[in-house]
């Protein structure tokens, strides 16, 4: 009595699938269970719970690769990239990712040299990234984009580092420019708001923006910079001011851990951010450090506190392991990975910490948990793992099965459940309406793949209503937030 839909059971050897199948009737969960017995000693159950009461399915890959291939124009384009250093295969990785109506974005830093596209679609049909929404927007208007986050009018936050190379290993390759946050409408097919950045928020030369999360209830954008000591940028869209934060919580040292068994050394500062659904707190953490910590909103909407007014509000909540990326869902559980273990773990803020359930362990495949978000037709979260720790060690392609191992996957798991951005759809302000530049016809749908047990056919649907016809905006006069 009073179990929750178990979607998988680990064990150390083959995997055990375990299903409890709930009454159609979710007044009283009345369940049937498969009983399993396993002549196996170690065994650890992973059970996300879903507010419908429904059967929660098996992990499912969208995308696995051992390099990361772009959709170009020919082969003879693709070839001349390569040949001209345009695109340098081995300094490609993926990392940030959302959806919207199905399709799945991702974000390839421009970390080293030779990566011609920084955002992109993934066709599902061909595995293959094509740069969004055009590889001319990619080449002219993009730098470098680390993450992004899509709101509910189907808007996307593109956050721009401005900077390119800032680990191609010498001073000298380090492009530096400006730090701005793009808007783009994915309905409309075109940029509403371009924001930059003032040079006392985010220095143009140290720039590392990170992550984000937005509250569109109030208006403010929450974003962790990854540069130097780490900071919080806290960005008004209402008033178009930013402010930062910067404290001893937020500060990276170096560490080594152990990543399938291979040490891997790191003192990044602040990066994770997830903001809780009833947008009272920003939960945060370091990749170089095990500890959560959360601070009220309230503290980080003030444009008049400081360090000390941050510092004495922050709670440490406990240990969760190393990990990058985090995300809360609309039931209020929290999402994070386990870099240590290769798991994506799971839990509720009205327990201890130590009580966070694995959602998903495999320290051969799910290297690197990086960036999370949820598909919301679905119900189910998707991430991201990028094997970082080889791909910054320049070891990912040094013989042995690097060469044909897949280092980048898309992964997704039903959780009953959508993006903590649920609660804000019913209070949001229609704040930009108006097309600044070219508009962009998006791309043909594709329907869904994966390659999980019972896979469906892919093809290609045609947008209809979703089509937005060509066209530029109306001449006036040039402003700041068009540079």
């Amino acid at each position: 009595q009073g179990l929750s839909p178990v979607s998988s059971v680990s064990v150390s050897g083959p995997s055990i699938m375990v299903k409890v199948v709930s009454s159609p009737s979710f007044n009283s969960l009345s369940v049937s269970i498969l009983i399993v017995v396993a002549l196996l000693a170690s065994v650890s159950v992973s059970a996300p719970s879903g507010s419908g009461g429904e059967e929660v399915s098996s992990l499912k890959e969208y995308y696995h690769a051992n390099r990361v291939e772009f959709q170009w124009n020919s082969v003879e384009e693709k070839e001349a990239a390569i040949l001209n250093g345009e695109y340098v295969p081995d300094n490609n990785a993926i990392a940030g990712i959302k959806v919207y109506d199905s399709e799945i974005y991702l974000t390839v830093p421009r970390w080293r040299k030779g990566v011609p596209f920084t955002l992109a679609r993934l066709n599902k049909t061909t595995s293959l990234l094509e740069p969004f929404p055009t590889a001319k927007f990619n080449k002219e208007q993009l730098t470098y984009v680390q993450s992004m986050e899509i709101d509910s009018k189907g808007r996307m936050w593109i956050l721009d580092v401005g900077r390119r190379h800032i680990f191609e290993g010498d001073e000298e390759s380090v492009e530096n420019g400006q730090p701005r946050l793009i808007v783009y409408d994915l309905v409309k097919g075109c940029v509403v708001y371009r924001y930059l950045f003032p040079e006392e928020v985010v220095p143009v030369a140290s720039s590392f923006l990170n992550d984000l999360v937005l509250d569109e209830v109030n208006g403010y954008v929450y974003i962790s910079s990854t540069a130097g000591d780490g900071g919080l940028i806290v960005f008004n869209y209402r008033t178009q001011k930013s402010h930062r934060f910067d404290s001893k919580y937020l500060q990276g040292k170096k560490v080594t851990m152990s990543i399938s068994s291979v040490p891997f050394t790191i003192d990044a500062p602040s990066d994770g951010i997830a903001l809780s659904p009833d947008l009272r707190f920003l939960y945060f953490c370091t990749i170089s450090s095990p500890l959560l910590y959360r601070v009220p909103t309230r503290v980080l909407q003030s444009v008049v506190a400081e360090t000390f007014d941050f510092d004495i509000n922050v709670d440490v909540i406990g240990e969760k392991g190393y990990s990058d990326g985090m995300v809360f869902d609309s039931e209020g559980l929290l999402y994070y990975g386990d870099l240590e273990k290769g798991s994506v773990m799971v839990w509720d803020p009205s327990t201890p910490l130590s009580s966070a359930r694995t959602l998903f362990e495999n320290s051969e495949s799910n290297i690197w948990p990086d960036t999370f978000g949820f598909d919301e037709d679905e119900k189910e979260i998707v991430w991201t793992s990028n094997t970082l720790n080889s791909f910054f060690d320049r070891t990912m392609f040094d013989g042995g099965d690097g060469e044909v191992k897949n280092h980048f996957h898309v992964y997704g798991v039903p959780v009953g459940a959508n993006s903590y951005q649920q609660s804000q759809t019913q209070n949001v302000p229609q704040t930009w309406n108006v097309c600044k530049g070219k508009r962009h016809k998006p791309f043909q749908k594709t329907s869904r793949t994966t390659t999980s047990a019972g896979s469906e056919s892919v093809k290609a649907e045609p947008q209809g209503s979703r089509d937005v016809p060509g066209g530029q905006s109306k001449k006036r006069k040039v402003s700041r937030d068009d540079l």
